[in-house]
């Protein structure tokens, strides 16, 4: 509403996990807008459906080949198209990093998730508030969304999962906020904790989920560390993992893997809580996504695919312009 308004008639976006570009390219159909989307060849890869999506609803899918080929250079590649062609084009961030006013809009946008969740625990189970609230922490939108409603309550304890791969101490991970990981600086417009070298120059993050593999963390979510308010920490690809499959087979939910961090960490919570003297803490975890997009990611990991079966996924719909610099 906001580029009919303004008069633009194209729209860029970032993504990582694929479902944020999915819903820009829906509604710039809806609107019969232009729209291109900009993604990481290795989460294209690995979010193929979402891609095959993304083009089914007219978008055209960039495969960014700079950098690392994830989701931090997809948005530079954004960023890079939005200043050249500001005059018609609209950049929709996904998340809320980025320059202002990016994070403060994003927020807004998302913090109706902590409204409905504090509204449906009073309507329906006629409890005032929680206990806790659990939610992954890669550039933070969904972490925001939900705790935005909390903040003020200090009843409320808050956690935010970060992507912790193979361990802090792997060097293969996606932890800003532990000590001798991140620390402050500047990324792509905004201050905040940032993985990065001696030199100032970006450290290569990973992630088994293409959402949460990005190497700054937004702005709002470093203050609320600075101030104590959200206790931040991470949950291993295999944590997260034996997470999903939890959910899965008591709950019938196949959730996100970016989620699945949320899910693993609640365990971690759970003590934590426990430890504070909670007998019976009432906690949300925040299922951000669906898990459709990470099937051929579990298939692989659970051994329900076979190598092969697993590349013939990746290959559908992870076809199409690269941006390479070239």
């Amino acid at each position: 509403l906001l580029v009919k308004r303004m008069g633009k008639t194209r729209v860029i976006a970032e993504t990582g996990a694929g479902q944020h570009g999915v819903a820009t390219a829906t509604v710039c159909a809806m609107l019969g807008l232009k729209c291109r989307i900009y993604m990481g060849q290795i989460d294209a890869r690995r979010q193929a459906l979402n891609v095959a999506r993304m083009r089914m609803l007219g978008a055209e899918v960039v495969e960014v080949t700079l950098g690392d080929h994830i989701l931090k250079d997809a948005i530079n590649e954004a960023l890079r198209d939005w200043v050249t062609n500001v005059k018609d084009t609209h950049y929709l961030l996904g998340t809320v990093a980025g320059p202002h006013p990016f994070p403060a809009m994003v927020r807004d946008f998302q913090k109706i998730i902590g409204e409905e969740a504090k509204q449906q625990l009073q309507d329906w189970y006629g409890i005032d508030h929680p206990d806790a609230v659990c939610a992954c922490v890669g550039g933070g939108s969904n972490a925001i969304g939900i705790m935005n409603a909390f903040l003020d309550d200090e009843r409320v304890n808050l956690y935010g999962y970060e992507a912790g791969g193979n361990g802090p101490e792997s060097g293969r991970h996606a932890i800003r906020f532990a000590p001798g990981t991140g620390e402050l600086g500047m990324f792509q417009g905004a201050k905040s904790y940032l993985l990065e070298n001696s030199e100032g120059q970006t450290l290569d993050t990973y992630s088994i989920s293409a959402g949460l593999d990005y190497a700054s963390v937004g702005p709002e979510h470093a203050w609320l560390k600075e101030i104590g308010r959200v206790n931040y920490s991470w949950a291993t690809d295999e944590e997260a993992m034996s997470a999903f499959k939890d959910l899965c087979e008591t709950e019938g939910i196949i959730p996100a893997i970016e989620s699945s961090h949320a899910v693993a960490g609640a365990y971690k919570a759970a003590e934590d809580l426990k430890a504070k003297g909670y007998e019976h803490p009432v906690m949300i975890i925040n299922i951000s996504g669906r898990g459709d997009k990470d099937m051929n990611t579990a298939g692989k990991w659970f051994g329900y695919l076979t190598d092969e079966q697993a590349k013939a996924l990746e290959a559908n719909g992870a076809q199409g312009n690269n941006a390479d610099g070239e």
